[in-house]
């Protein structure tokens, strides 16, 4: 094999690499902004089991929670980018993580990106827009500062430990503690002997 055949072959195999290194998709949404495609994680999860969502203190976003599914716990979401480039946007997406673990008492949801994170004090963001479906009765613990969080039951109680974001709660039948510091929480539907515990709640 000639010289000239076997640089071509090398040159070849190394743009092939190059395009297998393409990061992952995302689609312009107008005013400096980009999104992924979404994305589904499903998991096996009784009634009445429990529910721990975490997040990364440098993530924002949406998490709608409503109590519609038999058996199994399932996300669909997908990743939101402020910036005006859509390199810079790629490179968000690829840092932002969301994990489903299976746990014993139930499941544990990861909103995961580093810390400190390339957007981390610019005018820049990384974002999380997700629905949650779960089984009914669940009992959901939320540690997600930056969150809007909407969650429809019924479930046994929704707890979180604090926010900047909005909160609405709907049909909770033991025990509801849930705290903001800035923005008002709706909450109704909601019973039991425990069933309220919170900071700046306007019943509905």
């Amino acid at each position: 094999m000639s010289k000239s055949k076997i640089l071509l072959g090398l040159l070849l195999i190394s743009l092939l690499g190059i395009s297998n290194l393409k990061g992952e998709e995302v689609f312009p949404q107008g005013d400096s902004r980009y999104a992924t495609k979404d994305a589904k994680i499903v998991a096996a999860l009784p009634s009445g089991s429990k529910v721990f969502i975490n997040s990364a203190e440098n993530l924002s976003g949406k998490i709608y929670i409503v109590a519609d599914s038999i058996g199994r716990a399932t996300i669909d979401y997908k990743k939101t980018l402020k910036t005006p480039r859509e390199s810079e946007a790629i490179r968000y997406a690829e840092l932002i993580n969301v994990v489903m673990e299976k746990i014993p008492e139930g499941i544990r949801l990861l909103l995961q990106a580093p810390n400190p994170a390339p957007w981390s004090g610019t005018e820049n963001a990384g974002s999380i827009e997700a629905e949650l479906h779960l089984p009914a009765d669940c009992r959901i613990e939320i540690n997600a500062i930056y969150f809007d969080i909407v969650i429809e039951g019924p479930f046994k109680s929704a707890g979180n430990r604090s926010s900047f974001g909005r909160l609405e709660v709907g049909k909770i039948s033991e025990y509801l503690s849930l705290t903001t510091n800035n923005q008002d929480i709706i909450a109704r539907d909601i019973s039991g002997s425990e069933a309220t515990q919170c900071r700046n709640v306007t019943m509905a």
